[in-house]
């Protein structure tokens, strides 16, 4: 969900002709936002344009590629993207090729009345079957930083203070859901060390402290692009707690 409760779901549609129809329904799910792409090439521009896409609709005929092959690389790319398979008639063959691709949920198209809420509420199952896996790993992400860090600041005494505080601010993006746009800044009493593309923004973490010696420590965590809203702004509670 993004910060006004909107799911964007990208509807790759292989030029189906019910696929307007379909459209039009699904815009009309509450809290549902429809981005529609005719091409596997179109598809792929959304995803590198914005980050707020939380599931993929895909037809299984596609014009230039082949459906499932196109879902395959992308598993590569976007391991954790819900991907809905919604071939225009089903079969045991478009099935087991969907398990294949390892497709969240698989449900062919209906002209019946109530098609539109069944495929609502599949694109949800798939989003909410995914989320756990998703949190998993931002959790393991988490621990291997939290370990990172420990380590480098384990024996401090033997090493001149910027070299541990540099390692550090090095490894907290990693830690954080979009590593690409996160940059640190990390103040100990006069000393403060940055990533070399950091800049305050709207979307930052601060958080401050005082050791037991009375040094002033001081954390900031920003995003140089908007995401989606998440606990606090586009940062998870758990992302939150490992600034603390």
């Amino acid at each position: 969900m993004d910060g006004a409760g909107i799911t964007t779901i990208l509807y790759v549609t292989g030029g189906e002709p019910y696929a307007p129809q379909i459209a039009v329904g699904l815009r009309a799910t509450p809290a549902y936002s429809i981005i529609t792409a005719e091409t596997a090439e179109r598809a792929r521009a959304h995803l590198a344009e914005t980050s707020e896409i939380q599931c993929l609709l895909c037809a299984d005929a596609l014009q230039e590629s082949d459906a499932f092959s196109f879902i395959q690389s992308l598993r590569r790319e976007y391991p954790d993207l819900p991907v809905v398979c919604y071939p225009a008639e089903g079969s045991e063959a478009i099935a087991a090729q969907a398990i294949s691709a390892n497709v969240t949920e698989y449900l062919p198209h209906s002209e019946s009345e109530a098609h539109v809420a069944e495929l609502a509420s599949t694109i949800r199952e798939a989003i909410d079957d995914s989320w756990p896996i998703v949190t998993l790993r931002e959790r393991l992400k988490e621990l291997r930083g939290i370990r990172e860090v420990a380590h480098l600041l384990a024996d401090p005494v033997s090493r001149p203070l910027m070299e541990p505080l540099r390692g550090v601010v090095e490894a907290i993006p990693e830690s954080f859901q979009y590593p690409a746009v996160t940059e640190v800044r990390l103040t100990v009493g006069e000393t403060s060390v940055e990533t070399d593309g950091f800049l305050e923004t709207d979307w930052m973490l601060t958080e401050a402290t005082t050791t037991a010696n009375g040094t002033d420590v001081t954390l900031r965590v920003s995003y140089l692009e908007e995401k989606p809203g998440a606990d606090e702004g586009p940062f998870l509670s758990e992302e939150q707690a490992f600034c603390r």
